[in-house]
């Protein structure tokens, strides 16, 4: 794959601080994606009190489920103390519903990121595969990047809602 084309693939793995409106799309689209994966989980369908009954609640839920899971100090230190690529790992583990299958990974992704068909499509009408194993390859520090914001933030906002 053309280094050009890799450029522009990085530079949709990284629109968290860009407020083009294609960027907001593209945030609202992952967490919305995030937002659907973490509400398949088991443990709000037997939340009888309702404790979670708030996208924040949820997020929130996982930013803690994911501090007791994975951030023990061996990992700190193998992840150079980097919550991202640590949260990356924690997904490939399949600790939320995220698609895995490449199959179903390739699609999700072009759909979350607004992608261009001519850019995945070449000639042939198959994608690049170089291309399909870049967008694999990236698909979970995508994800991993914006669930630690959005994890962030409904912390943030869970903290001041108590004030």
């Amino acid at each position: 794959m053309k280094e050009s084309t890799k450029n522009v693939f990085r530079d949709f793995l990284h629109l968290y601080n860009n407020d083009t409106n294609k960027s907001l799309r593209i945030r609202n689209n992952v967490t919305d994606y995030l937002y659907e994966c973490i509400k398949k989980q088991d443990t709000f369908y037997f939340d009888v009190e309702n404790k979670y009954n708030s996208k924040d609640k949820k997020f929130n839920y996982i930013l803690n489920r994911f501090k007791s899971e994975y951030c023990y100090e061996n990992n700190l230190k193998r992840y150079n103390y980097c919550r991202v690529t640590m949260m990356s790992e924690w997904l490939q583990g399949l600790a939320i519903h995220v698609d895995f299958y490449y199959y179903d990974i390739i699609p999700k992704f072009c759909e979350i990121i607004e992608l261009d068909k001519k850019m995945v499509i070449e000639d042939n009408e198959v994608i690049s595969e170089d291309l399909y194993d870049f967008l694999c390859d990236e698909w979970f520090t995508f994800l991993a990047f914006y669930l630690w914001q959005k994890c962030k933030m409904s912390e943030t906002n869970l903290t001041l809602e108590k004030v």
